[in-house]
């Protein structure tokens, strides 16, 4: 399938040449990693040598980068800063950042802040515990649906518009390194992880133990999801108890709601 229409040259509503330049970054932005300039033009349904003249014009300007040995197009620094800003920015979740100083505070875990973007659940903050854990997520990075317990909450709770193609694309990815993902069992999960506020898993990305609460708006919809990470071996009913306290207490006078409040629990 071929881009969107292309703006006319003499529309008086916009800059043509200025929508041309959003499109190609918005298909890179949502392509699932680096792409090349004939996938480009055939995403964007514009030109190859027209392409070239942007893409010159966005990599000097750091909105893109190119691999040297490939050739392949990516987002660049100030493409990824823009980014940051802008889901800095976003406003029914700037006081949730608060609330993971807080609960990282109480619990001395590391706690996390995600909300979702056209590549999944996307890492906007992050507050490091005591622990130390051997991998690290940067801010900007997007969790996959089917393997994470932080993609599984918002599976469960964001639309089927917003996530089936991606969700699909994780299996179809997955198939092709010979990997089953079991989708039946994770629509049972999916229902039992909306039977709770605040949902625990032994498989945090890594092999730890995670807790997810998911936070909703006026309209019922996740605004963004709270994750912390307990190390193995250290999660027992007491901790458990305690870190659920530590979440509702830090949320509690937020305008977004855990889905006991938004009344969302099955």
């Amino acid at each position: 399938m071929r881009g969107r229409p292309r703006a006319s040259d003499d529309n008086p509503s916009g800059i043509a040449a200025l929508d041309v330049g959003l499109e190609i970054l918005r298909v890179i932005s949502e392509h699932h990693g680096a792409i090349g300039l004939s996938d480009l033009s055939r995403l964007t349904g514009e030109k190859p040598n027209r392409l070239h003249r942007y893409l010159v014009s966005f990599r000097e300007r750091g909105f893109l980068s190119q691999a040297e040995n490939s050739g392949l197009y990516d987002l660049g620094p100030q493409a990824y800063a823009l980014g940051l800003s802008a889901l800095r920015r976003y406003d029914p979740i700037r006081g949730v950042r608060e609330a993971t100083v807080a609960i990282r505070n109480a619990t001395g875990n590391q706690t996390n802040l995600y909300v979702w973007t056209p590549r999944g659940p996307t890492l906007i903050a992050s507050e490091q515990g005591i622990h130390y854990f051997p991998v690290m997520i940067r801010p900007g990075t997007a969790l996959p649906l089917a393997d994470s317990i932080t993609g599984l909450v918002f599976l469960a709770w964001t639309s089927r518009d917003k996530t089936q193609a991606l969700f699909d694309e994780e299996v179809s990815m997955a198939a092709r390194d010979g990997i089953s993902i079991d989708v039946a069992g994770i629509e049972a999960q999916l229902k039992e992880i909306r039977k709770t506020d605040v949902y625990w898993s032994n498989r945090a990305i890594i092999s730890h133990n995670g807790a997810v609460m998911p936070l909703f708006d006026d309209s019922g919809e996740v605004a963004c999801c709270v994750t912390t990470v307990i190390p193995r071996g250290m999660r027992d009913a007491q901790t458990q108890e305690a870190t659920e306290k530590a979440f509702k207490n830090a949320v509690e006078n937020l305008p977004l709601k855990t889905a006991s409040r938004a009344g969302r629990l099955l």
